[in-house]
């Protein structure tokens, strides 16, 4: 019978990897990501919380995977184990205690081989790729718009494409804060897709449909279409996510009418509501998008 894999780790691999599931001094990580790195243990997450940090041993391929790749950095049989296992925005899945229990980060980061295994090295790597990545995850886990503003999309189809570009190249002018917008299929409130401004690209959710209980997770053949398109994580209380997306309102609106056939079978957005934050009221006009940033190939 499968059981919790650290139980299964010799003690000296215990001791090793207590900071794995414990806010943990920065030297005591160094040293456990050092060992990883010299074992070739593949792509580790480092993350820092008021000033004490974690890591883990990270797999984009979801949690079979990143089983396989911590029993071999412990050395047990992952047929006799299991992982508890949390999903980054970005996609990563990493190892945790309690999933059910994961507190957000003030930073994370992900370091890909090869890593410095000189202690000290190492030391530096986490803290670098730390403050470059920045101070937080990039949208809240749930959406949280205001509810005295709420727009619909038009009831005529043609124009349904041509005004989720102007929403949207309007959410890419908001300059203050994260702005984001939520799209809700007016059927299923459970069924949205959200986008959000950060750093100076845009990051897109799909609803998993399992925020609310009794949840109604996405059927296999939905969660491959998702997958096709880049959008990873999904699970109770957390959404498809991807990140780096273009700056293109246009490209964003194609995407959204995408996403929509491929999670929940829905073609037609006519009438669908739009959530909008901060000045996105003003996307409620209509009008004329606004112009397209432009790039060094179009210059």
């Amino acid at each position: 019978m499968a059981e919790p894999i650290e139980f299964r780790a010799d003690p000296g691999r215990r001791r090793l990897i207590r900071s794995v599931f414990e806010p943990s001094p920065l030297e005591e990580v160094a040293v456990a990501v050092a060992i990883a790195s010299l074992e070739d243990a593949g792509a580790i997450y480092v993350e820092r919380t008021k000033g004490r940090y974690r890591w883990s041993l990270a797999h984009r391929g979801g949690p079979y995977p990143l089983l396989r790749v911590v029993a071999r950095f412990l050395h047990v049989d992952h047929r006799l184990a299991m992982v508890g296992y949390w999903t980054t925005p970005d996609g990563w899945c990493i190892w945790v205690k309690d999933p059910g229990a994961r507190v957000e980060p003030d930073a994370f980061a992900v370091l890909r081989p090869p890593v410095y295994t000189a202690e000290s090295g190492v030391r530096s790597a986490i803290e670098s790729a730390l403050t470059a990545h920045g101070n937080s995850w990039p949208v809240p886990r749930k959406p949280n718009p205001r509810p005295d503003v709420r727009l619909s999309l038009p009831a005529e189809e043609e124009l349904v494409r041509p005004a989720l570009s102007s929403i949207l190249g309007f959410l890419l002018l908001e300059s203050a804060g994260r702005p984001f917008v939520v799209i809700s299929a007016g059927r299923d409130p459970s069924q949205y897709v959200q986008l959000l401004c950060h750093g100076g690209t845009v990051y897109a959710e799909v609803s998993s449909r399992m925020w609310e209980e009794p949840g109604h997770p996405l059927g296999v053949r939905e969660v491959r279409r998702l997958r096709r398109l880049g959008f990873a994580g999904g699970g109770p209380r957390h959404n498809f996510a991807r990140d780096g997306l273009p700056r293109d309102p246009l490209w964003l609106a194609r995407l959204v009418q995408c996403l929509f056939r491929a999670a929940y079978g829905v073609r037609d957005l006519r009438g669908a509501t739009v959530h909008p934050s901060g000045e996105l009221v003003r996307a409620a006009l209509l009008g004329p998008a606004p112009p397209r940033e432009s790039s060094a190939k179009d210059r």
